[in-house]
């Protein structure tokens, strides 16, 4: 080979130079910042308010969303009656026909919400927006979720994050 006139201790530091220089790289390529849902965050496990299904099951978390998605369309369209729930119900669960047997609660269950104060609020509301995206930096993290429903009030929003795994339907 060819002399290039480099000593073994310049190229030893050129080298070093060079692993340095790799790993200053990755160091910038890997986030100053982690990703994380409000939701997963908080997950209480095994307090569930669906009917016979645990949290854990594809049930569960199937009763929990049939409940949400009901609920906005009750939101979007408040005269909406039980007929065209039971119709939407039906359409919603197409996929999760475990549960079929349950739509007759859900839909009392969204009675129970009709009848409550809240439901009151939620009409008298200046503006109703749901399933708003959001996202906070908080130090390194970045949280971000999904608020269920935001509702403009005289003076201030309130914000409501649905819990179908938090109480039973009797305490709504």
């Amino acid at each position: 080979p060819a002399d290039i006139g480099l000593s073994t201790q310049s190229l030893e530091s050129i080298l070093s130079q060079e692993e340095h220089r790799v790993t200053q790289l990755a160091e910038c390529a890997r986030p100053g910042w982690r990703r994380q849902s409000v939701t997963a965050n908080n997950h209480t496990p095994g307090l569930h308010a669906s009917p016979g299904l645990s949290d854990e099951s594809m049930g569960g978390t199937g009763w929990g969303d049939l409940i949400h998605r009901l609920l906005e369309q009750l939101v979007l369209r408040p005269s909406l009656t039980r007929e065209q729930l039971a119709s939407l119900a039906r359409w919603f669960t197409y996929d999760t026909p475990e549960l079929a047997e349950h739509l007759d609660t859900a839909l009392d269950t969204l009675e129970k919400i009709r009848g409550s104060e809240f439901w009151g609020r939620v009409l008298a509301a200046k503006q109703r927006l749901v399933e708003v995206p959001f996202g906070k930096r908080a130090g390194n993290d970045l949280l971000f979720g999904t608020i269920d429903l935001a509702l403009e009030q005289a003076e201030s929003w309130d914000i409501v994050d649905y819990k179908t795994d938090r109480k039973n339907l009797d305490q709504i």
